[in-house]
């Protein structure tokens, strides 16, 4: 008896060492995760979503989006950078923070940025603005849809010439695969981004509403974040999407109103002379 005692009480204060050896092993772990994704993806993220913010916030401030101005392409190639040098921050962060909130935001950010969708909705406001008479409605609904259809040529044309791998395990957001055909090296502007923001800055740029600016890019920015969250493309992909979005579409429907002018109401609209929102 008396040699079996010190025995167990040297075997339960062995298995107390070990106990408490993991359980500050696990602490250390839990710390370093903290300090690795915590502290620094936080940061990034939060730098990322401010420049994303900014930009849009430029665009939707402005009557009408000017991007031949000097002031959006330096906010815009700010964005750009910074978000290129957020990139594998940025995934990490929103990979170590799925919830079943977030996850149903960005179906719903994935399934108002499909392409399909879009299309149908714009199909659905001409016809409904042309039976109801709202002929600058369907006017404006005409030029929105043909500066989405230019970015969406450029979305087509950049997505094989640059060939960008998509996110995986690697966390490598520096692999290029010039003139790929393969899905994988597509990641590179993303088309929910640009289909998004597209369509945000026409209708602020047809109606000249400023809730009508804040409800369109507030919901692109949505889509565009579902993109990442999602894991199928890096931050810079859906900054420069936005960029390219936003611009190709104000330069198309700047084009078509220098082209094919709309006859427009004297001392309508937003009070000023020879202007008038589209109804």
């Amino acid at each position: 008896m008396g040699t079996h005692r010190p025995l167990s009480c040297c075997l339960a204060r062995r298995r107390t060492t070990d106990e408490a050896s993991k359980l500050h092993a696990r602490r250390g772990e839990r710390a370093r995760a903290v300090v690795m994704i915590g502290s620094a993806s936080i940061r990034s993220v939060a730098a990322s979503a401010a420049l994303l913010v900014l930009l849009v916030t430029r665009a939707g401030a402005q009557s009408g989006l000017q991007p031949e101005g000097t002031r959006f392409w330096v906010t815009a190639g700010g964005a750009i950078a910074a978000a290129a040098l957020l990139d594998e921050s940025a995934r990490t962060f929103w990979l170590d923070r799925h919830s079943s909130f977030a996850s149903s935001l960005a179906d719903a950010g994935n399934l108002v940025g499909t392409g399909r969708n879009i299309i149908a909705g714009l199909a659905v406001t001409y016809v409904v603005a042309r039976i109801t008479h709202h002929r600058r409605t369907a006017n404006a609904v005409l030029r929105i849809s043909a500066g989405y259809a230019v970015s969406n040529v450029i979305v087509g044309v950049l997505k094989p010439v640059v060939g960008r791998h998509r996110p995986d395990s690697t966390n490598d957001a520096w692999r290029f695969k010039p003139f790929s055909t393969e899905g994988e090296w597509h990641s590179f502007p993303s088309s929910h981004a640009v289909h998004a923001f597209s369509i945000a800055a026409g209708a602020a740029i047809a109606t000249r509403r400023s809730w009508v600016a804040a409800l369109g890019y507030s919901a692109a920015t949505v889509v565009a974040w579902s993109r990442v969250y999602d894991d199928q493309h890096w931050t810079s992909d859906i900054t420069t999407s936005a960029v390219i979005g936003m611009s190709a579409v104000a330069t198309t429907m700047g084009w078509l109103d220098r082209r094919w002018p709309e006859k427009r109401e004297r001392g309508t609209g937003n009070g000023e002379p020879g202007t008038e929102a589209p109804r």
